[in-house]
Order: C-alpha cells, then structure tokens, then sequence
C-alpha cells in the first residue's frame, strides 16, 4: 500500500526491481521490472614514496574498488606536508593505471601529502584519503664531525606501520644495505670513520591488513673529512710490538705511500693502507737508519693531500 521503497545495495552493482499490482480481492496485475545499476566505487591509495632508483621522483599506487563501468581519468592532487595549504591538482591519469610518477620533486625539501580523485557516474565527487610520504633529514653531531643524527616524519595513510628500515650505501659506488630497523623516527651513528662518504635512506613497511606495502624516503649523504695518521718509528725486531711501519687511516677515498732509502731507491709501495711496511726489501731486513717516506691521499671532496717525512727504523 506504498509508492516508495527503501532499499540497501552496499556492495551490491546490478540489482532489479520487481513490482506486482494487487487488487482488493488478492487478485495479481500487471508486473513491472527495473533493473537497477548501483554507481558507488572507491578509491584506495595504496602507498605513496620516493622511487628506489631516483629520489627525485615520487611514486603513487592506488586501486579502484566497485567501479566495473568507470570510464574517466583520475586526478592527482598534492599539496606540502604538514600544511594548511589547499590541494593542487598536478596531473590527470588515464582510466586504465593505477600508478602516477611525480618526476623531479623537492623530496629532500619537504614531504607531501597525495590524493586522487574521480566523479561517479552520476558526477559526484569521489576523493581517496590522502597519503603522506617520508622525508628523512639529518645533521652530524655538534660535538663530533664524525657523528649523524637521523630524524623522519611518520608515514601517514595505512592503518598501521610495522616498522622502519634504515639502509645505508658507502663510497661513490656502494649498493644500498639494511643497517637497522626502528619503530619510531629517530637515529643516531657515530660511525663515520666506516667510509669517506655515506648516504642513508628510510623504508616504511605497511603491517598485516593492508596491501604489503612499502614506502621510500629520500637519500641524504654525509662526506667525513680523511683523517691520516702516520708514526715516526718503528722496530721491525720480531718481537710482535710495533713490527709494522702501519699508518692509521680513516674515511678516506684514495690513498697511496712509498718509502725510499737515503739513496732514493725505492723500497716499499702500496695503495692500500691496510698493507704496512715489515722493513725489508727484496726479501732482506733493511738497515738500522732514517727513511723517507711519501704519502698521498683523498678524501670525499677529490682533493689531493700530500705528506713527506722520514721514519727511524729501529732493531
């Protein structure tokens, strides 16, 4: 005895509807169908991060839920991290992806906060919950020159966070490596005797319920000045104290030494400073005298440092 009906389709696309007349005597009329099509997708951002190959780029997945006859591009939209600031649309997308690339971004300037959004079929805006990405920052220690200090914001976007993975890359051609994990958003290292030059990047790992998700930070690199330590004496007697002519070294890049007699002959040389002198020369204990030695090195700024001096073998 009603014209109207209420009806609940969560979740539900392609319904139909059935109304059947019905006199007073219980007699049946007519009957009419409708097939209705419910229009209610959603947008899921999955994770939003800087690419692993290039910081410089941003990377955000998403994924269409409920949406079998969507037939528009979608809209990127991004504003600062941490602001009040309206979002801006950057870029449209075509209807078939679910992955947009933000080339050559200010990522180790600010985090951003991403979302994406489309219209349903009856032109009603449909705005995914924004994500934001990590911004790793950092400083070396005001006490010490070869201390860092680490600090990132939080991924914000999935319902939780398992944790952080700090990895870390020596030298000018070093891979990146799993150096620590970490629950909150903070880190502190005194290690930079370990390489001349060091950078460090943060990954987020999504916990159980979402899509296994991960996120990349930015890359921030620290160079440590070389330190050279070189003795003035040594007594290769065989009595395992101070054998070895061993110079110390620590963060350098390049280093080179040779030694020579009084007569400039040349007596030792090596690239590595791990290899120390045993004060002889092709094969026979070397003399009780002073020899001369040449030491040059690099640090992470490509600048030569040369050091000359004498050294007192003593037996």
């Amino acid at each position: 005895n009603t014209n109207k009906i209420s009806v609940n389709w969560d979740d539900i696309n392609n319904c139909s509807l059935r109304v059947v007349e019905q006199s007073e005597f219980g007699c049946l009329g007519d009957t009419q169908y409708l097939n209705v099509f419910v229009d209610h997708p959603v947008i899921v951002i999955k994770s939003v991060g800087d690419v692993y190959s290039n910081d410089k780029n941003i990377i955000l997945q998403w994924k269409l839920l409920n949406a079998p006859r969507y037939n528009s591009n979608f809209e990127i939209w991004r504003r600062t991290a941490f602001s009040n600031n309206s979002f801006v649309m950057v870029d449209t997308v075509s209807k078939n992806d679910s992955i947009f690339i933000h080339k050559n971004q200010n990522t180790g300037e600010s985090a951003y906060e991403y979302d994406v959004r489309i219209k349903n079929l009856c032109g009603d805006p449909i705005i995914a919950p924004f994500h934001r990405n990590i911004l790793l920052s950092g400083r070396k220690a005001n006490d010490d020159n070869y201390a860092v200090v680490l600090n990132w914001n939080k991924y914000f976007g999935w319902n939780n966070i398992k944790h952080y993975e700090l990895y870390r890359k020596l030298g000018d051609n070093g891979t990146y490596e799993l150096y620590d994990l970490y629950t909150d958003t903070s880190a502190a290292y005194k290690n930079g005797f370990d390489s001349y030059y060091q950078c460090y990047r943060i990954k987020a790992i999504e916990d159980f319920g979402g899509y296994d998700q991960e996120s990349w930070s930015n890359e921030i690199c620290f160079g440590f000045d070389p330190i050279v330590w070189i003795p003035n004496v040594f007594s290769p007697d065989g009595n395992e104290l101070n054998d070895m002519y061993a110079i110390f070294t620590a963060s350098i890049k390049e280093f080179h030494i040779q030694i020579y007699d009084r007569w400039g002959e040349r007596l030792f040389e090596s690239d590595d400073p791990k290899v120390s002198w045993n004060g002889t020369y092709k094969g026979k204990p070397c003399q009780i005298d002073t020899y001369i030695y040449m030491v040059q090195y690099k640090g992470f700024d490509n600048k030569r440092i040369i050091k000359n001096g004498t050294v007192m073998l003593l037996r």
